[in-house]
């Protein structure tokens, strides 16, 4: 009878502690449970206070580590839909300024590739970043799987798309011989508008 009553607390207890959860708190249990190892950050934006959770990726080949960010923007109105912003900032340094044009260009194409989110590029800084929203009706209620399956898609397609965008920084390559590279392995680039893909790296930036 003693061992029911404290199953019965106990579970009691879980719910209540599951109830008093924030929604970046849920993620991070989530995300916790698919082997990513987040951590919980406080931030303030537009005088809101927020919860940043960030998510660190394994290093690439060269040892450089990539951290997504991600936030709950809360309702504005009860009826009102909320977001989920994930960001990741590139962890590359600009070597020659006048690759800045490759750079915008091939992000131009890279961004075909995306299911979710665009790569942008801050001149600013200057830095590569990706960033994506999420809508859902409730941060609280959202799918884990869902979150999972957004990570994840993030995680590969920054870790394969830095390794060009690195390249494309030092000034190893541009963007026509990323699309070489790219049609040598047999990888086309789905023409935007009926545009080829060469014509669209020469009308991206004007």
């Amino acid at each position: 009878m003693k061992s029911l009553e404290y199953n019965s607390t106990t579970y009691l207890n879980s719910l209540l502690e599951r109830e008093a959860m924030t929604a970046i708190e849920r993620i991070a249990e989530s995300l916790e449970g698919s082997g990513y190892k987040p951590v919980l950050a406080d931030s303030v934006e537009t005088q809101k206070s927020l919860s940043t959770l960030v998510v660190p990726f394994r290093p690439d080949e060269l040892g450089r580590e990539y951290s997504l960010f991600i936030e709950v923007m809360p309702a504005e109105s009860q009826d009102a839909v909320e977001f989920i912003h994930f960001s990741l900032i590139y962890p590359f340094v600009i070597d020659h300024v006048d690759c800045v044009p490759e750079v915008i260009r091939t992000l131009f194409l890279l961004n075909r590739f995306l299911p979710v989110g665009r790569h942008q590029f801050c001149e600013q800084t200057p830095a590569v970043f990706f960033q994506y929203q999420l809508v859902v009706s409730g941060a609280m209620t959202v799918d884990p799987d869902l979150i999972r399956e957004v990570v994840d898609m993030i995680g590969f397609f920054t870790r394969n798309h830095g390794r060009f965008i690195s390249r494309i920084f030092q000034g190893e390559i541009n963007a026509e011989q990323f699309i070489e590279e790219l049609e040598v392995k047999g990888i086309a680039i789905p023409p935007l508008f009926g545009i080829s893909e060469r014509n669209e790296v020469n009308a991206s930036l004007s």
